[in-house]
């Protein structure tokens, strides 16, 4: 619709969709330019103390797409574009929604394939404010099994990895 701001589908490139809530219940909306046939990772990433934002996605005939309240989903666009994220406040904070569409790795790190032993492919640092990291792992560069290894100061099993495809299909 015409009162849904402009919003990016390259995230990882281009930084998290950004805003405030006022109150419950309140509802933002933001117009994408992913085409048809694509998905879109949603990845939730409130700032410290602040809010984690219902998202729903529909398409340009109102059709539900995808609904979803977790810090992470695959939304398939099997509808007819232009496509709209509607944003539901849980209560009144600041929110920042990462949205990147499957198949494009703007923004994400190189995965390079590495020899078993000490060294490795890629390294990553997460924070409170960052909790996620995109790796791309090239066509010629993947094998059939990957090691992941990954140090918390904290000394807490707190992260996990998960691999998708060009088509956001977890592999």
């Amino acid at each position: 619709g015409t009162d849904c701001a402009a919003a990016r589908d390259d995230d990882f490139a281009s930084g998290p969709a950004t805003g405030t809530f006022s109150a419950a219940g309140e509802q933002q909306c933001l117009a994408l330019p992913t085409a048809t046939g694509n998905g879109l990772y949603l990845l939730d990433q409130p700032p410290a103390g602040d809010v984690s934002p219902e998202v729903t996605v529909f398409d340009a005939q109102g059709v539900q797409q995808c609904d979803t309240t977790y810090a992470f989903s695959v939304c398939k666009l099997t509808g007819t574009a232009p496509f709209q994220v509607v944003l539901t406040a849980p209560d009144a904070g600041a929110y920042q929604l990462i949205i990147q569409r499957t198949g494009d790795t703007s923004g994400c790190t190189a995965w390079p394939q590495s020899a078993f032993g000490g060294s490795w492919g890629v390294q990553v640092s997460l924070t409170a404010d960052q909790r996620t990291a995109c790796l791309a792992i090239g066509a010629d560069q993947h094998s059939t099994a990957e090691m992941v290894d990954f140090t918390n100061t904290a000394n807490q099993l707190n992260a996990s990895v998960q691999v998708y495809d060009s088509a956001g299909d977890q592999v």
